[in-house]
C-alpha cells in the first residue's frame, strides 16, 4: 500500500454525506482513494475439503493445509498441522471454488448461499465484512483480520506474513449508520499506536466500497 496501496488520486474531502453529517476534515486529514479493481484470473486447482463443526473451519490434511496457507496466507496454521480459516476466508475460497464443505446429512457439497446463511446467524455484519475482504483480495493484497472489531490488516502486494508487518489498518464503516467523531478519533489513535496507516472502507447501500486514508492533524 502507501504510494503503492491503490492507484491513488487524493484530496482533502468532507465525509458529510457518508459519516453522520460531520465535517470530518476539520479534525482529520482524509484522502479519497480512487482505484480500479484487478480482475481475478480463474485457476484450475484441486478443491480441498474444509470441515465445519458449527464453530471452527478447518483444513485437516497437514500437507494440503500448509500448501493452501502458503498460496495466499489464508487462515492460521496449528501445531498439529491443521489450518483454521475465518468465515470471510472460507466464503472467498468457496466462491472461487477452491474449497468445499460437505453437508452432514446428505454428504453433498453445500452451496455458497447456504453457507452464507449459516455464517450470518453467527455474525450479522458478516456480509459487509466479506464485501470489503473480497474487494481487497481482488486487488491483490494480502488481508488478515485486525485486532479491532470490523478491521483488517493489509500487507503490500507480494509481502510474506511473518516476515513483514502490515502497513495499513482498514476499518469498515456502513454508509448511513452513525459514527461519532469520538469513535473515529479512537480508531485513529489505535491505528497510530499500532504504527499502521488508517483506511476507512465506506460501504454504500449498493454494496460499493470507497476507501479513505485518514490521519489526525494538529490545528
Amino acid at each position: 500500500m502507501g504510494d503503492n496501496f491503490l492507484k491513488i488520486k487524493s484530496k482533502i474531502v468532507k465525509l458529510t454525506s457518508r459519516i453522520n453529517k460531520f465535517l470530518v476534515n476539520r479534525i482529520f486529514h482524509v484522502e479519497l482513494i480512487m482505484n480500479e479493481s484487478n480482475d481475478v484470473q480463474k485457476e484450475e486447482i484441486e478443491q480441498i475439503q474444509v470441515t465445519y463443526d458449527g464453530d471452527t473451519l478447518r483444513i485437516t490434511d497437514p500437507e494440503k493445509a500448509e500448501a493452501f496457507y502458503k498460496k495466499g496466507f489464508y487462515g492460521n496454521l496449528q501445531e498439529d498441522g491443521q489450518l483454521v480459516l475465518s468465515m470471510v476466508e472460507t466464503l472467498l475460497n468457496l466462491e472461487r471454488q477452491r474449497i468445499f464443505i460437505l453437508d452432514d446429512k446428505t454428504g453433498e457439497p453445500q452451496g455458497f448461499q447456504d453457507i452464507v446463511k449459516k455464517f450470518v446467524k453467527k455474525d450479522k455484519n458478516l456480509w459487509t465484512k466479506y464485501l470489503v475482504y473480497k474487494d481487497l483480495r481482488n486487488r491483490g493484497y494480502v488481508v488478515r483480520e485486525g485486532f479491532l472489531e470490523n478491521t483488517y490488516r493489509i500487507y503490500d502486494r507480494g509481502a510474506k506474513v511473518g516476515e513483514k508487518t502490515s502497513k495499513f489498518l482498514v476499518s469498515i464503516i456502513l454508509e448511513g449508520l452513525p459514527l461519532k467523531l469520538t469513535d473515529l478519533e479512537q480508531i485513529v489513535k489505535s491505528s497510530k499506536s499500532m504504527r499502521k496507516n488508517l483506511v476507512l472502507a465506506v460501504i454504500d447501500r449498493q454494496g460499493e466500497t470507497t476507501y479513505y486514508k485518514c490521519s489526525s492533524v494538529n490545528l
